[in-house]
């Protein structure tokens, strides 16, 4: 079975530590439903614009890989990657079934918006540890984050 590279980079980690992996379950939590939020907004937005369906598709599957990168993290650091609340979007059903420019606008609004939060959410939880693996995977996701945050802004 080969194993995933974050998986490998996660072995340097210098010493368990549960109570820095809790602090890593909310993120973990957004990065489920950036998942979620990202397919819905994509199957949404193919028929009015295939560009942006695709970007919001690709953002999913990042999102996946932060997931489960996430996920790894908590399990080295002696954790529980488990979920505690349901996953809730708010639904955007237009008014005659069809995506409007007022949807794909709002939909980048948020999307901008939840990758702003997840890069200060990973800045607060680098400063919260002098582990460095655990730092390099964490600027890892910031560098990730504000790629995506410099495709989606111009779309905007």
């Amino acid at each position: 079975m080969r194993q995933n590279p974050s998986h490998i980079r996660l072995r340097g980690i210098a010493r368990q530590d549960p109570g820095y992996a809790a602090l890593l379950l909310p993120a973990y939590q957004d990065a489920l439903s950036a998942i979620a939020a990202y397919t819905y907004r994509s199957l949404l937005s193919g028929e009015r614009s295939q560009e942006l369906s695709a970007l919001f598709d690709q953002l999913s599957t990042d999102a996946l890989e932060q997931f489960q990168t996430l996920g790894e993290l908590i399990l080295a650091l002696g954790g529980n990657p488990v979920i505690y609340s349901p996953l809730h979007t708010d639904p955007a059903d237009p008014p005659d079934g069809k995506p409007t420019d007022d949807l794909l606008r709002r939909f980048l609004r948020d999307s901008i918006r939840e990758e702003k939060r997840s890069v200060e959410r990973c800045e607060t939880l680098l400063g919260k540890t002098d582990d460095r693996v655990v730092r390099s995977v964490l600027m890892q996701m910031v560098r990730e984050k504000q790629f995506h945050l410099r495709r989606l802004t111009p779309l905007l």
